[in-house]
């Protein structure tokens, strides 16, 4: 919960900590309307997705060979 930089920000440094490549997110909270939620969509696509896109990338494994490995 938050303004889309602190979501982002919150998503960006959860997925540092668990080393994940992916996370999935809940949108609707009891009590919210249809309209709410929607919004809530709008916001998470248009400004969240990017800025956790700009600050995060994952830890994929190279698959360049280790210059300083002496291969026989």
């Amino acid at each position: 919960m938050g303004s889309p930089e602190t979501v982002a920000n919150k998503i960006v440094a959860n997925l540092r900590i668990l080393e994940a490549t992916r996370f999935d997110l809940k949108f609707g909270l009891p009590g919210l309307s249809q309209r709410s939620v929607m919004a809530n969509i709008e916001l998470y696509g248009n400004e969240v997705i990017p800025q956790v896109r700009d600050a995060w990338t994952p830890s994929v494994p190279s698959t360049q060979p280790d210059p300083h490995v002496h291969r026989a």
